[in-house]
């Protein structure tokens, strides 16, 4: 949330109808999106989304938006007739429309767990490597811990993110 309150509030947000998850503790990302007060945008169908539905999009919404999201699906799949963007196509139309690209890993990873026979997971690196403007993960799922989220990726738009621009943020 403090990543859309800090770069799209009152702006459009743009995402593949497929990637509005529910994630742990029953977060729905429409719901996070709606109370950063972002205008959300959804792209796509559940099962398909092609990067003409972005560009689309950004026309349509007359170059006011300010964010693409990507949400990894971390715990499930959309199989059979099914397909969505790489991150590197999200990256192209991010880069031609000067929009910057959220890469929202969920619990993320190092390390190639391929290696030990798993599932290939995107790494934080990977994201990182392919240019995405910011990536985010869950630092506690990620590292264990208390609930903390970690937020890297470009400096100068990483700087706009305050607590403070969440008003359900109370200092300690």
């Amino acid at each position: 949330m403090l990543i859309l309150k800090a770069l799209a509030e009152r702006r459009v947000g743009v995402i593949s109808r497929g990637q509005l998850v529910e994630i742990g503790g029953g977060f729905r990302i429409p719901d996070v999106i709606k109370q950063s007060e972002v205008n959300l945008v959804e792209v796509g169908t559940t099962n398909r989304t092609h990067p003409h539905d972005y560009h689309q999009a950004i026309t349509e919404q007359n170059n006011n938006v300010a964010l693409i999201m990507r949400a990894h699906h971390s715990n499930y799949n959309i199989v059979g007739f099914a397909t969505e963007p790489k991150l590197q196509e999200l990256l192209s139309i991010g880069s031609e429309h000067n929009i910057p690209v959220l890469d929202d890993l969920g619990s993320g990873t190092l390390i190639d767990t391929s290696t030990f026979g798993l599932t290939h997971e995107p790494t934080v690196q990977d994201s990182l490597n392919a240019g995405a403007s910011l990536v985010c993960f869950s630092a506690d799922k990620l590292l264990g811990g208390p609930q903390a989220g970690i937020i890297i990726g470009n400096k100068h738009l990483i700087k706009p993110q305050k607590p403070s621009a969440c008003q359900s943020h109370k200092s300690r």
